[in-house]
């Protein structure tokens, strides 16, 4: 990580002191930003690449047993641990807008009901991401399991907005699509399917953030979806 890098992150604290003992501890320089009821809502700091990873709660083990589910994870660290996950499960379905793999996990018997789990569509909502692979995990290593049931889970449907929304805009929502003729990027690829396109709080507006493309699944992400 580069000096000038910032990055936005969440703690869990009950006071400002808290956060500060935090940044104490991990030889980090920040600046917090607080809303006018007094709440800390985000954190925006600058730091070097040897403190940066002294921080325990971001590192991530190499095998599969060590991935840590109560931390929101990076884009490479969450792909890294699909790939632990066994190949008769994990398929690519294509490539997003910018050319990065898109992954389904694929459990059980077609012949068997089918329940579909799709995270990240947006960008911004990380919980979303990091939910995907704590049901993979759950699955997976016998934590909670039903017979007769396939699963069908989609963990990053839209990885290029993701990445965005760590490195540059952490309210990033669309994906990162260039739009002909606009300063602005990306599209909403919730509203990009072909049921009721372009109606109800969908925007035409290339820079809204409900903007719902130029036509419907125009987009590589919904498209393949």
């Amino acid at each position: 990580m580069e000096d000038s890098d910032s990055i936005f992150f969440t703690i869990n604290a009950s006071s400002s002191a808290q956060i500060d003992q935090f940044f104490a501890d991990n030889n980090i320089q920040s600046e917090k930003n607080t809303n006018i009821s007094g709440l800390i809502y985000s954190t925006c700091f600058s730091c070097h690449s040897a403190s940066f990873s002294s921080a325990k709660s971001f590192q991530i083990g190499k095998t599969r047993e060590l991935f840590d589910f109560g931390v929101y994870h990076t884009l490479k660290e969450i792909q890294d641990w699909l790939k632990t996950l066994p190949t008769q499960w994990l398929k690519t379905y294509g490539k997003s807008y910018e050319n990065r793999p898109l992954h389904v996990i694929d459990i059980g018997d077609e012949k068997d009901p089918t329940i579909v789990i799709e995270c990240g569509i947006h960008a911004r909502e990380w919980v979303s991401v990091a939910f995907c692979p704590f049901l993979i995990d759950q699955i997976t290593s016998k934590k909670w399991e039903k017979e007769g049931i396939r699963w069908v889970i989609f963990p990053m449907v839209n990885p290029d907005g993701y990445r965005f929304s760590w490195r540059f805009n952490r309210f990033w929502r669309k994906n990162r699509r260039i739009i002909r003729d606009s300063p602005c990027h990306g599209v909403d690829l919730n509203r990009n399917f072909d049921i009721e396109w372009g109606r109800y709080s969908t925007s035409d507006n290339p820079c809204g953030e409900t903007f719902g493309g130029s036509k419907p699944f125009s987009e590589p992400e919904s498209k393949l979806f």
